[in-house]
């Protein structure tokens, strides 16, 4: 059968509106919404002329060349753990004390089998059932060795060594308010032993804290119209989760929010939540991006699959747009997680008013607890397109 003419033309362009635009044509067109990128190859950036801030991350390997790790601030609960004494410990033997040889100084201790290391921790909370990560960094010589955690004597994880430093971390739930914290060696050879640590919450330390509590890590941002676009405008960017799928509370990843005086009340903000199971509770295990309105108090708000089997040490792309129209005229944002769309919404956004500062990592107390890598921030929505070519890219936009 011979297809009219008009027929092949609906095919052809049919056929042309289902096939995507070249690559190098979705790369222009990214490049020409782009309003400023952080690639995260130091902590101080290359945008503090347009007040971009970074404070206190640290660099480490990323999804494309480096990345910054944005920590939630945690207290270290064991007494000297640089083992540049024994002040704090309870030595057990004859431990050795190192002048050389340490993981982030150059202070370390040597443990047997004949001798062991013991901390008593304080005021641990019991009631809360709250959980606490001890780790360690060790290694040996003498293969078929081993470092033996223990609590209270009754929790006991037992790691092999190598000959380099390696982290070990074990969570626990303690049933007394002050627990017995123990490093015990397993085996014929000697363990050299650095920068213990403890803190409260499941996921482990996401890195040494010698020092009574961390120092606040976020990106903060002035708004200006080389930062951000509130009318319309998209972010990406790749993290790397840092918390045990399935606990902690809200890892803020992006917010800004429209009064300096009352955080939160009104407000764009991109979270994740790994609350454990999935249960009804909308916000419980996902990521969410949310426009809250202050003064009626209600949201439309995208949300993603559930993030229980989601590990520490995976990297995923983060994608999320939004369109504001004044007041009652329905606005959209989109969700996009590993390149695809997961979910868009419409709805009213009301009064647009612009922030002052906006930020990633942090919003209201609240910490990624991640490492960011390959951040953008564009002056207008992205399309699935677009989305995917970012997260495709293996090289930097």
């Amino acid at each position: 059968m011979i297809m009219p003419l008009f027929a092949l033309c609906a095919l052809g362009f049919a056929l042309a509106a289902d096939t995507p635009p070249p690559a190098d044509a979705v790369a222009q067109g990214l490049r020409g919404a782009l309003l400023w990128y952080e690639g995260g190859e130091s902590v101080k950036g290359g945008n503090e002329g347009i007040g971009v801030k970074i404070s206190s991350a640290t660099v480490v390997d990323g999804k494309i060349g480096k990345a910054l790790l944005l920590e939630r601030p945690e207290a270290n609960r064991l007494k000297n753990p640089d083992f540049d004494a024994l002040d704090g410990w309870i030595a057990v033997g004859n431990p050795q004390l190192c002048k050389e040889g340490g993981r982030f100084s150059p202070a370390c201790a040597r443990v047997t089998e004949a001798d062991f290391l013991r901390q008593v921790a304080t005021d641990l909370r019991v009631e809360e059932k709250s959980w606490y990560c001890l780790s360690v960094y060790a290694k040996s010589d003498t293969p078929g060795t081993t470092l033996e955690l223990d609590v209270d004597r009754e929790v006991v994880k037992n790691f092999p060594l190598t000959a380099q430093y390696e982290r070990f971390a074990m969570p626990f739930q303690t049933q007394y308010t002050n627990s017995t914290i123990t490093l015990r060696v397993r085996g014929a050879g000697a363990v050299t032993v650095d920068a213990a640590q403890l803190e409260e919450r499941r996921s482990f330390p996401s890195s040494f804290c010698p020092k009574e509590r961390r120092p606040t890590q976020r990106i903060e941002v002035a708004v200006s119209d080389k930062t951000l676009n509130v009318n319309e405008g998209g972010i990406a960017f790749w993290f790397q989760p840092l918390w045990i799928g399935g606990t902690g509370t809200g890892q803020n990843l992006f917010a800004w929010w429209f009064d300096a005086n009352t955080p939160g009340a009104e407000h764009l903000i991109l979270s994740a939540y790994p609350g454990g199971t999935l249960t009804d509770h909308d916000w419980t295990n996902r990521i969410l991006l949310m426009r809250t309105r202050g003064r009626r108090h209600d949201c439309f708000t995208a949300k993603s699959f559930p993030l229980c089997e989601w590990t520490p040490g995976s990297w995923h792309h983060v994608a999320a747009t939004w369109k504001a129209n004044p007041g009652e005229t329905p606005s959209r944002i989109a969700l996009y997680l590993d390149g695809k769309l997961i979910q868009a919404k419409e709805a009213p956004w009301g009064e647009i008013k612009p922030p002052k500062v906006f930020y990633f990592g942090y919003c209201w107390g609240a910490y990624a607890d991640a490492a960011l890598d390959e951040i953008h921030v564009f002056r207008r929505m992205l399309t699935d397109d677009e989305v995917s070519y970012l997260f495709a890219s293996k090289s930097p936009l």
